[in-house]
């Protein structure tokens, strides 16, 4: 992203890793819940002034700056003629210049300039900035350039002197040694190694200085702890403000006495105390969650009082302020307050509501100072809360005793106590399951919420490994499964896992559980496989770390002996290339043939077919579909590419074809009824755009609906396919999952039967064909294998033409 919109009350910016974004910087699936960027009404001037925090600055590595000329005691403003602008922020090339204060002021308090840069290609002039600071790094950065996303020249003001505070909506800095510290910098360093990517041509920067009033409040000694036990005193009498300083993954706790509820108020907004992104939090003397808030009016500043009711009288509390998203966790380690609403004003309702405070969850980096103005509050010393009870739950491996299996047979056993959490941790394609005793379905939850950092999956099995419910986002990326759809039905064993996102859920025919999407619903199994015992995972992920599982309504079990899957007729996979020899081809008459000398045609299962898409790649296969209404074949979960699937008879006429049934990719069955028998039938696979197209190059299928299975609608449906129309890039590995699928005699589509009474068109009439019909004896209606002769009965008839032709084509 090369043009860097920055709000400033949105974030403050780490400049010392630089904290600006990355040009083509990619992002996984987005947060469905992350918090929205504030929107304010004439917003625009926060894009040339944004907050900046740089540590402790050394005044020996800034040049004295002695050509500026005061306009009065209050004002001083610089020539910036000729300024190159070089690397990203702390390169020892980049410009910095150190300004004297005029008239003895203590404080910077406005800035206006009138420039004119350029931006030399591929920089852009929005990414041509100075830091401004004082010499504890505290200030901001100024783009006059800002939203300007060319290289070239530009001239730029910011219309005369502009507050801080009133315009742009930040605080004054404070200077304690009489000096502001310019260094002029790239945003996005284009011209590494010092070479320059930008210049300021000509014009001024001017600053405003004035003196700060006197603070009348606590300010922060040290650093004030972030819990009850190591909150920090404050002096007695009214307490009408705290000034403090917070740090990365920082939180201070004050110890307050609130007198009157109803004329209690703190806040962070509305006044320019702070461009953090504040959170405050008030807790009672034990240190249960009383009222909190994150955003207020609008802005990303905070404000509690007593309009929701939560505060229940007079007393000693714990006030707490934290930068988002750094949030309270409970003795268990979960959320007291959910993340959102932001802009509420809330009693805890959080999975750990009722819970003392025992830590804090999130990562942080903003730094910066804050001002919290109160009413109805004195000063107070902190007491003695009470402790957190003792942890029930199960560690994966203190417990445990190393890493959990990933089906419901290597599932860890989990005692036999209540299980308020379960704690282990997730590496390279892994999955963690668990056994668990669910008493009461409708009392039962288990989430992530507020325990991983990472985007993760729940999933949830019954005694016998049978999918039950499953849920993918349901606070940001973290997950939460409850019996809210009505998926439990019943008490007993269970098998609880949880896996990083794309690690999903297979069935025994390697088929998906659960559909990919939508990823926010708690949901019953609705997957290709949704009545299958789980056999296994699809989708490869990368370690995920530490994660923490919050349960209620549940407690320790053993794990049992659930059932296998069942064993059916034999199955193989196929390969392209290691049992193909090579690339499929894209017409009927170059298909591979699935044909193994260990396989029986029609009767030995194959699933599933792996291969590679090249670019303009079709490859194609010839498969044998002995019952129509049982045939599946799935990209879903198999292909990280837009795929198409496609079947066609061995003439070449059209069947059957999908292109998006779960995201890009692409699943087909008979459930609009295209495949009206069983027989020899070609399957395949495209990246979309890649259709086929008969000899007069008509489409056999039209291009939309993309999410149809769909028999041929095209102009050319009733021709055979001839070959192929659009260009693709090359799509990568894909897996085809089968149900219903078998391999063919060595023929491929030539071998046709050839003998009256084959039933399953495999070329030989043997016991296969027998049990076919003597199954089927006395069932009615077209389409039936055993119905030989076609007449639409399977009877008497049908049995002798197979037993007068038994051991034809052997």
């Amino acid at each position: 992203m090369r043009c860097i919109t920055v709000v400033v009350l949105a974030s403050v910016l780490a400049l010392g890793s630089v904290g600006f974004a990355q040009k083509g910087q990619a992002t996984d699936k987005p947060d469905p819940s992350a918090k929205p960027p504030i929107s304010l009404k004439g917003a625009e001037p926060e894009l040339y002034v944004s907050p900046v925090y740089l540590g402790p600055r050394d005044p020996s590595q800034y040049t004295p700056y002695s050509g500026f000329f005061p306009a009065s005691d209050s004002t001083a403003t610089i020539d910036v003629s000729n300024t190159p602008s070089y690397d990203g922020f702390g390169a020892a090339c980049n410009v910095r210049v150190v300004v004297p204060v005029p008239g003895g002021k203590n404080q910077w308090s406005g800035v206006g300039w009138r420039v004119r840069l350029s931006a030399f290609s591929p920089s852009y002039l929005s990414e041509i900035a100075v830091a401004v600071t004082n010499v504890n790094g505290e200030g901001y950065v100024i783009r006059p350039g800002a939203g300007d996303g060319r290289a070239g020249s530009g001239a730029y003001s910011s219309g005369g002197i502009r507050e801080l505070c009133s315009f742009y909506r930040v605080p004054p800095i404070d200077l304690p040694d009489g000096n502001l510290y310019l260094e002029f910098f790239e945003t996005f360093d284009d011209a590494t190694g010092c070479g320059q990517d930008g210049n300021w041509d000509s014009g001024t920067l001017t600053f405003a200085f004035t003196n700060a009033a006197p603070f009348d409040g606590h300010t922060e000694v040290g650093d004030a702890g972030d819990l009850p036990e190591t909150a920090q005193a404050t002096p007695a009498g009214p307490l009408r403000a705290i000034r403090g300083r917070i740090g990365p993954n920082d939180v201070d706790m004050y110890a307050i006495f609130i007198t009157d509820p109803q004329q209690f108020s703190a806040r962070t907004v509305g006044t320019c105390n702070t461009a953090l992104d504040t959170q405050l939090w008030l807790f009672d003397a034990n240190g249960r969650g009383i009222v909190f808030n994150d955003d207020n009016g609008g802005a990303p500043q905070s404000l509690i009082d007593n309009a929701a009711g939560c505060i229940p009288g007079p007393g000693l509390y714990y006030l707490a302020i934290s930068v988002y998203n750094r949030d309270a966790v409970g003795c268990i380690g979960a959320q007291i307050w959910a993340d959102t609403p932001f802009n509420a004003i809330r009693c805890p309702d959080g999975d750990e509501a009722a819970s003392r405070v025992s830590g804090w969850t999130g990562s942080t980096a903003a730094t910066g100072t804050y001002i919290i103005e109160l009413t109805g509050a004195v000063g107070a010393t902190p007491g003695d809360p009470d402790d957190c009870p003792p942890l029930q739950g199960w560690d994966e491996f203190a417990d445990g005793g190393g890493d959990a299996g990933d089906l419901p047979e290597t599932a860890q056993s989990t005692g036999n106590q209540v299980l308020q959490v379960i704690i282990g941790q997730l590496d390279v394609d892994d999955v963690d399951m668990f056994a668990i005793q669910i008493d009461d379905p409708a009392a039962f939850s288990a989430t992530t919420v507020g325990g991983a950092d990472f985007d993760t999956q729940l999933w949830l099995f019954d005694s016998n490994g049978k999918g039950v419910v499953f849920n993918d986002d349901s606070g940001g990326l973290q997950s939460r499964i409850d019996n809210s759809t009505g998926c439990i039905t019943q008490p007993g064993v269970y098998y609880l896992a949880i896996s990083r996102y794309n690690r999903d859920a297979v069935g025994c025919d390697s088929g998906l559980i659960w559909n990919n999407s939508p990823f926010s619903t708690i949901r019953c199994p609705d997957g290709p496989e949704s009545t299958s015992r789980v056999n296994g995972w699809t989708g490869s992920t990368p370690a995920a770390g530490q994660y923490r599982i919050f349960l209620t309504g549940a407690r320790g079990a053993t794990r049992g002996d659930p059932d296998d899957c069942p064993s059916g007729p034999p199955t193989q996979p196929w390969d392209e290339n290691a049992n193909g020899g090579g690339d499929a081809g894209d017409l009927v008459s170059t298909a591979q043939i699935v044909y193994s000398p260990t396989a029986t045609a029609c009767e030995t299962r194959v699933n599933p077919i792996t291969g590679y898409n090249d670019a303009d790649d079709v490859d194609l296969f010839v498969i044998c579909i002995t019952d129509p209404a049982n045939f599946v074949a799935s990209t879903i979960g198999g292909a990280t590419w837009d795929t198409q699937l496609w079947l066609f008879r061995c003439d070449g006429t059209g069947v059957v074809h999908n292109d998006d049934t779960d995201g890009s990719q692409s699943r087909i069955d008979n459930t609009p009824g295209c495949i009206t028998e069983p027989g020899i039938y070609i399957l395949g696979i495209s990246r979309y755009n890649r259709d086929a197209v008969d000899a007069n190059g008509q489409l056999l299928w039209n291009n939309t609906p993309f999410t149809g299975v769909r028999c041929p609608d095209g102009p050319g449906a009733a021709n055979p396919v001839a070959g192929w129309t659009g260009t693709t890039s090359a799509g990568g590995p894909y897996t085809i999952t089968l149900r219903g699928a078998y391999f063919v005699s060595q023929g491929g589509c030539q071998q046709t039967p050839s003998c009256d009474g084959d039933a399953n068109r495999d070329g030989v009439v043997n016991d296969a064909d027998l049990l076919i019909v003597l199954f089927q004896f006395g069932q009615s209606g077209f389409g039936l294998q055993g119905d030989v002769n076609n007449d639409g009965t399977v009877n008497d008839a049908d049995l002798l033409i197979v037993l007068f032709n038994f051991g034809c084509g052997s």
